[in-house]
């Protein structure tokens, strides 16, 4: 059972860098602790100091499940980045967001390096153009600096930088 006094000593444990151990049913537990505590506020009866129990009741609650939280975070960053990690001490609501962070940070991480591997590929990609029209000096998507080209001159440009040429008649294969 969730009394104030276990749930403070819960804060306590989550300050430092470990997860501390909380029942299965935690949170279902404190959720049934808060909602006893507003049934005796809605009282006319209630006494200030049950309202001020409710109040420090959440904040405290609020407190354990963002260090809690981060705790998580980091734990999701190290697993995917190939990492050991102890997950014994979480709670099933807090394995769900791990799973869930770990598989949306998964996702993020194969995206951005596939962009990547993307732009790299079409960077070393090149095709041999003819300018038809004199040209400024520019700056390729390989961050390489070409030109000043003059009308007639050919050379090797990037593909992504020949196609948006050739688009605006400037150069032709």
């Amino acid at each position: 059972m969730i009394t104030f006094e276990s749930l403070r000593n819960v804060q306590r444990e989550e300050r430092k860098a470990s997860m501390a151990r909380l029942p299965v049913s935690f949170y279902v537990e404190v959720g049934e602790y808060i909602k006893n505590l507003e049934q005796l506020c809605k009282d006319e009866d209630a006494k200030s100091l049950q309202v001020i129990e409710l109040k420090n009741v959440k904040n405290v609650l609020q407190d354990v499940y963002e260090r809690r939280e981060k705790k998580i975070v980091n734990i999701a960053l190290l697993s995917v980045r190939g990492e050991d990690t102890d997950t014994k001490n979480l709670t099933p609501e807090e394995n769900k967001l791990l799973d869930s962070l770990i598989s949306q940070l998964k996702e993020r991480r194969k995206e951005t390096f596939s962009e990547v591997e993307k732009v790299k590929k079409e960077n070393k990609e090149r095709l041999t153009v003819r300018f038809l029209e004199e040209f400024p000096a520019f700056i390729g998507v390989d961050t390489k600096e070409y030109g000043p080209f003059s009308a007639g001159e050919t050379t090797e440009l990037p593909i992504a930088n020949a196609e948006m040429l050739i688009k605006k008649g400037i150069i032709e294969k």
